[in-house]
């Protein structure tokens, strides 16, 4: 008879207690550390492995971060859709025939589950949760930083898209520019409440716009966000203005420098002016500054003389004729300071009064189409000047001649009032010359020595008060000569190593030998901290350092900027609140999604 499996294995279990029974035997207690049997070693847990490395988690928060904007933006073609069916029939007939191409690739869309999501963001998010380590610090800063160069144009498409419009152009003109720049900037000139209202606007409508980009549901986030930010930046400026001033005034006060020397050390290293290098490290000689005051003197000279001939040059069309009777009254009427019914008595104003009648007399016999003209009256003008400056001052020969250049003068401008301008300007110029000049002993001849001192005293510590005037001339100096004297001047106010004036002699006298005392006592050497704050060299070097590294960083986001396409008054703080909005609990996201899935094990 054949074998029969299948009765074999149906048969009962034999009841004979001396048959195998394996399942008894596997719920035996297992031998341990018999003779016969090797102890079994433990086995340790296997370490818990992360999803992906760094980098694989960053390059997926690119692509979270993208799709966070495709998601809004599929908001639409989702909806239409899941609700083609309930279009007119007219109007998905014609869609359909002005865009056949786009209709099939929607349809096998459709059919393969692309569009007609009911939740795509959630659905996105679930599959990140699977394939990425969400809480890592590289997926969620690439997500973020995704989030915001996506949306870094939006404010400005939304001010252009405006501004586009005349009539809201019009409306609008301080609230487009804070729209433009997220709140960071608007129109000049303003009140401050009107400033900051309008900032404050913009940044929210930039916010909310950006962050409804990347979710629809932060968008209140995003306005809130947006219009707080400028009021907070506002805020810390003044904070940061505060402490700067505090900063440089301590910072003055134990160097026994000034406040500006402090402050043009920093700025000089922003500007990348390395004549303070120069000058605080003793690099060039102390004259050098001198030199630099000369040079610009010499350049505003030039730059008046160009503009008054620039000036005069114009004036030569004006071919009218002028007359010269005005003239000759004013010199008959001060011919008593010399002569007594013809007589002279005074031989000086005698000989002047014979000049300019010599003068006159000249000129008047001149062809009158070329020398009585506007510009021919100025050069006789200028005659009589060189006669007038050869006169000392309070004497009858310089009034005498006083009054004959004025009369010249008011012909001028009577019969051509553009000279009066002209005039005007060119003795704005000279009297600004002549004070710089005097005040600063800028004269090529003034001695070195006194030009220094008078330079390096708006550097004082209480310049503002007893050199304020000073100052300001060295300014304007730098500004109309092109050579900023500032820098340089500073440089020299900090190339000690020790303090300077008063504070240097107390703390070289007392307070340095006290601190090293007391640290060597104490055995404390934190109490020498602050001696290296009082040396202005190093101090100066340091803070034209902070400056260099400042320009440095600020190059770098410009070039970046540029890079990107970014408006340069696009401040990269306008950016936080979109980031910000956007740093989403993955588990809010998990909550909203058909596709939810038990977190593994």
């Amino acid at each position: 008879m054949a074998f029969d499996p299948d009765e074999y294995l149906g048969k009962s279990k034999p009841s004979d207690a001396t048959a195998f029974d394996p399942d008894a035997f596997l719920e035996k207690p297992r031998l341990r550390d018999s003779a016969f049997q090797m102890p079994v070693p433990r086995q340790e847990a296997a370490p818990v492995v992360r999803k992906n490395s760094g980098a694989a988690n960053a390059a997926l928060g690119v692509i979270s971060g993208a799709a966070d904007i495709g998601a809004t933006l599929m908001t639409p073609v989702d909806w239409m859709a899941r609700n083609a069916d309930r279009l007119p029939r007219q109007i998905r007939n014609s869609l359909i025939a002005s865009h056949p191409v786009l209709s099939s690739l929607a349809m096998l869309a459709d059919r393969y589950g692309l569009i007609g999501r009911e939740d795509r963001r959630g659905d996105i998010a679930t599959i990140m949760d699977e394939v990425a380590d969400t809480d890592s610090g590289a997926y969620r800063l690439a997500r973020a930083g995704t989030n915001v160069a996506g949306t870094l144009g939006v404010p400005g498409g939304i001010a252009k898209s405006l501004g586009s419009v005349p009539a809201i152009a019009r409306s609008m003109p301080t609230l487009l520019p804070a729209i433009e720049s997220s709140g960071m900037a608007t129109q000049r000139g303003l009140p401050f409440l009107e400033q900051m209202g309008a900032r404050v606007a913009g940044g929210g409508i930039a916010g909310g716009t950006s962050a409804a980009l990347v979710d629809p549901s932060t968008a209140e986030t995003g306005v809130a966000m947006g219009a707080a930010l400028p009021i907070g930046m506002e805020g810390l400026g003044s904070l940061l203005r505060g402490t700067g001033y505090l900063g440089r005034t301590a910072l003055g006060g134990m160097t026994g420098t000034s406040e500006d020397a402090i402050d043009t050390a920093y700025s000089a290293g922003r500007q990348g002016q390395r004549e303070f290098l120069d000058n605080v490290n003793s690099r060039v000689p102390m004259r050098s500054v001198v030199d630099s005051l000369r040079e610009n003197i010499g350049e505003m000279v030039r730059r008046r003389n160009a503009s008054y001939q620039s000036d005069m040059a114009a004036l030569s069309g004006d071919r009218q004729i002028l007359d010269m009777a005005d003239m000759q009254r004013a010199l008959d009427s001060v011919r008593d300071t010399g002569y007594y019914k013809g007589v002279p008595i005074n031989e000086p104003a005698a000989d002047v009064l014979q000049q300019l009648q010599g003068q006159l007399d000249q000129w008047s016999l001149l062809d009158p189409a070329e020398y009585h003209t506007p510009a021919g009256m100025d050069a006789l003008k200028k005659s009589i000047g060189h006669i007038k400056n050869a006169q000392p001052f309070g004497m009858p020969s310089r009034h005498a001649a006083d009054q004959v250049y004025n009369a010249v003068r008011r012909q001028i401008a009577n019969d051509a009032p553009v000279y009066n301008g002209i005039m005007s300007r060119y003795s704005d110029a000279s009297d600004t010359l002549d004070e710089i000049t005097g005040a600063l002993s800028g004269k090529s001849n003034s001695p070195i020595d006194a030009s220094l001192r008078k330079l390096q005293s708006v550097m004082r510590n209480n310049a503002q008060t007893n050199y304020g005037n000073r100052l300001e001339l060295v300014r304007q100096a730098g500004e109309e000569g092109g050579i900023d004297l500032m820098p340089a001047l500073a440089g020299q106010a900090l190339n000690s190593w020790m303090p300077r004036g008063m504070t240097g002699a107390i703390e070289k006298g007392v307070s340095i030998p006290a601190a090293t005392a007391a640290a060597v006592t104490m055995q404390n050497p934190l109490l020498l901290a602050p001696i290296p704050f009082t040396s202005p060299r190093l101090m100066g070097n340091l803070l034209y350092g902070a400056g260099a590294t400042a320009r440095g960083v600020s190059r770098g986001a410009r070039a970046a900027a540029d890079y990107l396409g970014i408006p340069a008054d696009i401040v990269q703080a306008s950016r936080l609140p979109s980031a910000l909005a956007f740093m989403r609990d993955k588990e809010d996201m998990k909550g909203r999604s058909p596709l939810k899935r038990e977190p593994k094990e």
